[in-house]
């Protein structure tokens, strides 16, 4: 893998000698995109205005791209290295979603500027440099992580308590940050939550209560540890849906499925802090916590800002504790800078950029 990446690194720094000489474009801009929540209302947006949009995703995306006249698609396999590095050369602002060996590998100019929307909401596990999987002991990998990181310019924040998850994991500092909030968020403020819930379960034949299960990925191992039958006769009162279920709820985007729920269940994933924007109550079934936390990580608002109560390690307590009742809405700090401004925010700050 390191013998991998040095042959990369070499063809890329051969690439940035070739593309060296292109001046920046104030009209151009590059997104990386993993993730499309995060970053297609960004290229819509741009789109509007007319930039050259160079889009680097994945080609399975691309037919949603097609209908905007201003983007250039580019699939972000290593075979399209050299368009890639080219594209990223005359750009003048660069918005990634992730983490990218490519973005800490080309030579940014004078006058670039790379933006990280990240692709989630909020953190309660740990990534970047505190992610468990990153071997600190490898002074290659960790010189790769701190190329790009370091490369990174500003850190797009809902609240401010991601701007503490990306200080730990990439070392930004208050100058990085930029408080517009989310551009994914926008659409929970312009919709009536209670309307589109009332026609999803329309749409699906629901009459009763919706409990909506959406843990974490789990590579090789089975995500859904909730048995449907079992869940429905001692909670006659709650249909449980969960994505892959049937077609139709396969069907539905995970902002749907927030939309739809009146309960979500959750593990270790930030769909809980994105479902507290529209006061959706959530209970957290953590039944492998500790192998969890020795594998990945957990951060220290998953420990301090979840009351004890609301975590569960067996099915049996998820069932009582729903009996219970009294289950609220947390994470709202997260929220502070997420308005329905957001995504204006954020292109009134890049259309400043490109001008200077």
């Amino acid at each position: 893998m390191v013998k991998s990446q040095n042959l990369n690194n070499v063809l890329i720094r051969s690439i940035n000698f070739v593309w060296g000489q292109n001046h920046v474009s104030a009209n151009d801009i590059v997104v990386m995109m993993t993730y499309r929540d995060d970053l297609m209302p960004i290229i819509e947006a741009f789109n509007k205005r007319r930039f050259n949009i160079t889009v680097i995703t994945d080609p399975a995306y691309f037919s949603q791209l097609e209908r905007y006249e201003h983007v250039t698609c580019i699939p972000i396999s290593q075979s399209y290295l050299i368009k890639q590095v080219h594209a990223c050369s005359k750009a003048k602002v660069i918005f990634v979603d992730t983490y990218y060996e490519l973005i800490g590998a080309i030579d940014k100019k004078k006058g670039q500027t790379v933006i990280q929307t990240w692709h989630e909401v909020g953190a309660l596990k740990d990534f970047g440099k505190d992610h468990h999987k990153l071997d600190k002991r490898d002074r290659h990998q960790m010189k790769q992580y701190e190329k790009v990181y370091h490369a990174t310019d500003k850190y797009l924040v809902g609240g401010c308590k991601m701007g503490i998850c990306f200080a730990n994991a990439f070392d930004a500092t208050y100058s990085h940050i930029l408080d517009f909030g989310l551009p994914r968020t926008v659409k929970y403020y312009e919709e009536d939550a209670s309307e589109r819930q009332k026609e999803l379960k329309s749409q699906l034949g629901i009459t009763n209560q919706v409990a909506v299960y959406l843990p974490t990925e789990r590579p090789h191992k089975q995500t859904n540890q909730i048995n449907l039958s079992h869940f429905e006769s001692q909670l006659p009162d709650y249909t449980l849906i969960y994505p892959d279920q049937t077609e139709a709820t396969s069907a539905l985007s995970q902002y749907e499925l927030i939309q739809l729920a009146d309960l979500i269940i959750t593990d270790y994933d930030s769909v809980a802090i994105e479902a507290s924007i529209i006061d959706k109550p959530v209970l957290f079934y953590v039944y492998d916590e500790k192998e969890y936390e020795k594998e990945h990580g957990l951060n220290v608002f998953y420990y301090h800002d979840i009351p004890d109560d609301y975590k569960v390690t067996s099915e049996e307590a998820l069932l009582a504790r729903i009996k219970k009742g009294n289950i609220k809405p947390l994470f709202k700090e997260w929220h502070r800078y997420n308005t329905k401004e957001s995504l204006n925010q954020l292109v009134n700050y890049t259309e400043k950029l490109v001008k200077v």
